[in-house]
């Protein structure tokens, strides 16, 4: 989790930089300030993600989690409650495309029907003996 704190804490480093005072629109597209923001965002979301499932699937993980002092317990649950602020969604949709690139998907394929399995002449159920 200090790898993505450190990656959280730079990306916004590099966006606060990005955007000086009385910039335009111009210098902020100049400094990709936008796209620094997105990665900030993307870095965050993606923490959260990685902590919810050490936490979920680690014993440990979880057991250190609960006996954090009360300042880290009250900054855990921030950063816990903030999928639940913006929205799961939100969180998934900022996540899938910024720092993933999205590929096409297969068609679905028509799930065959139980009983045409059944009546089909070649089955052996229906098979004369």
């Amino acid at each position: 989790m200090a790898m993505a704190a450190n990656d959280v804490e730079y990306a916004v480093r590099q966006a606060i930089a990005a955007n000086e005072e009385g910039a335009s629109d111009e210098d902020r597209r100049r400094r990709r300030f936008y796209f620094k923001v997105r990665v900030a965002n993307g870095f965050l979301f993606e923490g959260i993600d990685a902590l919810k499932g050490w936490r979920q699937y680690e014993v440990a993980v979880a057991k250190l989690l609960r006996e954090l002092p009360d300042d880290g317990a009250k900054l855990l649950a921030k950063v816990c409650g903030l999928e639940q602020q913006i929205g799961p969604k939100t969180l998934a949709h900022v996540r899938q495309n910024t720092l993933h690139y999205r590929t096409a998907t297969p068609p679905r394929r028509q799930a065959r029907p139980a009983n045409r399995l059944r009546s089909s002449p070649t089955s052996t159920r229906f098979r004369s003996a």
